[in-house]
């Protein structure tokens, strides 16, 4: 999980330019219901911190990353909590914040209990790669809820909606465990070979203490047309990169 700040201007709906129709799927569990997160609803009282706490659990079920399993030790309540408390201020920050590429899905039980989501939004790794990389930052399933193809669902209907967008390209970091899912999903890893994907690898590790033990950076085009956004981005990397 990687919830970063997105600092833009005017809060707006959540995918103003590319919105997706509602949909469900059948488990053995009951029907979930597929919708973007509306601003009513993801304004409310305390919704940034139980989006924060859903991630946080379905995460640290799924790592071998030593700050995960910190988060899962029972004697460490305040640790956890403080874990809890910083993702959700990041998520406040990027809700409040959003351009109108946002794209908040969530998959609710008739219960209206998130068991999946799926964030992503223009990707400011460099002053102007938000205006061509899509993010996801964050995509989990609750574990029952694993096995019936809804990450598969979220994630293509994230990326189908930016067709159509001024997106080239989506990129994203993902748990070695979850390798398959994305490459089965199309996702390439960056190439340290390649001199530019290299610049960028390196300037995303300076704050990803997790790479590359932990996880791997996936990317994947969206207009196989256009250059690709590590090419772009790494423009404006510094040649000590």
């Amino acid at each position: 999980m990687n919830i970063q700040k997105y600092p833009q201007n005017s809060p707006q709906f959540t995918s103003r330019l590319n919105p997706i129709k509602p949909s469900t799927i059948k488990t053995k569990w009951g029907k979930l219901t597929i919708s973007e997160a509306t601003k009513s609803e993801y304004s409310q009282k305390g919704f940034a911190e139980k989006l924060s706490r859903f991630f946080s659990n379905n995460f640290a079920s799924n790592t071998d990353d030593p700050c995960w399993l910190i988060y899962n030790d029972k004697s460490q309540k305040n640790i956890k909590n403080l874990m809890i408390k910083t993702f959700a201020n990041n998520i406040q920050s990027i809700l409040k914040n959003d351009d109108g590429n946002m794209t908040l899905l969530l998959a609710k039980d008739k219960y209206n209990k998130i068991q999946g989501a799926c964030l992503s939004y223009g990707y400011n790794l460099t002053d102007n790669c938000q205006k061509y990389a899509l993010y996801i930052d964050s995509i989990c399933v609750n574990k029952p809820f694993r096995g019936f193809k809804l990450g598969n669902i979220m994630l293509n209907k994230t990326l189908k909606a930016s067709e159509k967008s001024k997106f080239t390209d989506v990129f994203l970091t993902g748990e070695k465990k979850a390798a398959g899912f994305y490459t089965k999903n199309g996702f390439s890893e960056l190439n340290p070979t390649d001199k530019n994907q290299k610049k960028v690898i390196n300037l995303i590790a300076e704050d990803r203490s997790d790479y590359p033990q932990y996880i791997q950076l996936f990317s994947k085009p969206l207009k196989t047309e256009q250059p690709r956004w590590y090419d772009k981005a790494a423009q404006e990397i510094p040649e000590n990169y």
